[in-house]
């Protein structure tokens, strides 16, 4: 399935893009609302002219009383530029720590992590395509085609 992908977004560039215009630092932030509570992501993405990145997650989940404070999850690994997708392979995951949790159990805490880890460890081979670029946003829509616009640090 993930060759089919990689495939159907290989045959529809729009345009080409090449390493020096994806290294960097850059950042996104996304909020959920669910039914109980609110889930807020801020993803850190450095992308090195080396070919390696890291990615640190911070995840903070608010529900009433209970709450998680930037949950920590860093992946890293190596990436290549082709056309106008980024196709980066995870060869690390660590989940060190959260700054601050309260009214949650350890095995709701343990449970939420591995979901957040599991982003990085079930699927290694991130192919993400970048829709727009310029000097300070990145525009970009992941195989399961979740959108995000980054910015530039």
């Amino acid at each position: 399935m993930k060759k089919l992908i990689l495939l159907i977004l290989l045959t529809i560039n729009i345009y080409a893009i090449d390493t020096s215009m994806v290294v960097g630092k850059w950042q996104t932030t996304a909020t959920i609302q669910n039914q109980n509570s609110t889930t807020v992501e801020k993803e850190y993405l450095n992308l090195r002219a080396n070919h390696t990145f890291t990615i640190t997650l911070l995840v903070s989940v608010q529900a009433k009383d209970a709450y998680i404070k930037d949950l920590r999850i860093e992946a890293s690994g190596g990436y290549k530029v082709q056309d106008n997708l980024i196709i980066a392979v995870v060869k690390r995951v660590n989940v060190p720590s959260a700054l601050d949790v309260k009214n949650i159990s350890q095995n709701s805490l343990n449970a939420i992590a591995d979901k957040f880890k599991a982003r990085f460890d079930g699927e290694p081979i991130l192919v993400t395509k970048v829709t727009n670029i310029t000097a300070t946003q990145m525009s970009t829509v992941s195989e399961n085609g979740a959108s995000r616009v980054y910015v530039r640090e």
